[in-house]
């Protein structure tokens, strides 16, 4: 670029007249070169993409595989790793890739409670509908339908195997074929149940160890009939436990006061907090005679359970 001597405007190089003011460009001086940008008052170097890491402590600072690992055993705590779940998750400060992964992780949880008890009611629908319809078909409970799968032609054929063995007849005084006195002990017929096999009422309730609402058991008549609905029940040698919803933390509260005036009020233990909106309570005593019973409830699920274990 060089500069007009007349009117100082600036033409390309190469020019011999001024496209402005027509003047002679022969004696044009050329124009001076801009200052570098490094020497400019106020110039600031542009961060390079290794200085726009994150700084420790800050909460976009990235989370390292042992961190990962740590945060997976402490969500796996009872009780104190899920309220803390909780809190990580929808807590208004706090590293915000550790909060996408306690979001992910309690999504899995409420999923996970979801099919389980839509599971668990299923299959208490199914045992009931076989511990209703198997008696009213055979006429003899469970244990005669299990009976007559496959029993009667193994006896027909031992039956016939006596008929066609020739040393089960002997000639009797009078020289007629009659049956052999024997000391074997009689076999058992068909409709007696064997020595081993279990009894309709035993059948029973092993059916009823999972069943829906409240059952009647070992460990139901150990403490008070709950006031508030419970969907599904199961039970073991050792302990009965009923999963509920609906029921309010108050009638959870007043629930624990019937157990405690029943006899459970031995090295009671209670929580009952509330965290962001949240409400969790959790009770557990014994009667001191070999029982234990134990209830929880989160307000965020509407999920309640009552545990009931030997102790």
């Amino acid at each position: 670029m060089a500069t007009c001597n007349s009117c100082g405007a600036s033409v390309p190089g190469g020019v011999k007249f001024c496209t402005v003011c027509g003047a002679s460009m022969e004696q044009a001086a050329p124009a001076a070169a801009a200052p570098p940008l490094s020497s400019q008052p106020g110039y600031q170097p542009q961060p390079t993409p290794a200085d726009e890491r994150p700084a420790k402590g800050s909460v976009y600072a990235p989370i390292s595989t042992l961190g990962y690992i740590g945060y997976f055993l402490l969500f796996s705590i009872p009780v104190i790793g899920q309220i803390l779940l909780i809190a990580f998750a929808f807590g208004k400060k706090g590293n915000v890739n550790r909060k996408a992964l306690a979001r992910a992780m309690f999504i899995f949880m409420v999923l996970a409670l979801v099919l389980g008890l839509v599971f668990g009611i299923l299959m208490a629908t199914v045992f009931k509908t076989i511990e209703r319809e198997i008696p009213n078909e055979t006429g003899g409970g469970i244990v005669s339908w299990l009976q007559g799968i496959g029993g009667g032609d193994k006896d027909d054929k031992n039956d016939n195997d006596d008929d066609n063995d020739p040393s089960y007849l002997q000639p009797d005084n009078d020289g007629n074929d009659a049956p052999a006195q024997t000391t074997q002990a009689p076999r058992q017929t068909e409709n007696a149940p064997a020595a081993s096999a279990k009894t309709p009422d035993e059948f029973n309730e092993v059916f009823s160890a999972f069943s829906a609402g409240w059952p009647e058991n070992e460990f139901t008549r150990r403490v008070p009939k709950p006031n508030f609905e419970v969907a599904f029940g199961s039970a073991n040698e050792t302990e009965y436990v009923a999963l509920g919803g609906g029921a309010t933390v108050e009638q959870l509260r007043e629930y624990v006061k019937q157990l405690e005036k029943a006899g459970f009020n031995k090295n009671a233990q209670t929580e009952d907090q509330s965290v962001f909106g949240m409400t969790t309570y959790s009770y557990k005593a014994n009667n001191g005679k070999g029982y234990e019973v134990e209830i929880g409830y989160v307000s965020m699920m509407n999920i309640n359970t009552i545990t009931i274990r030997k102790i």
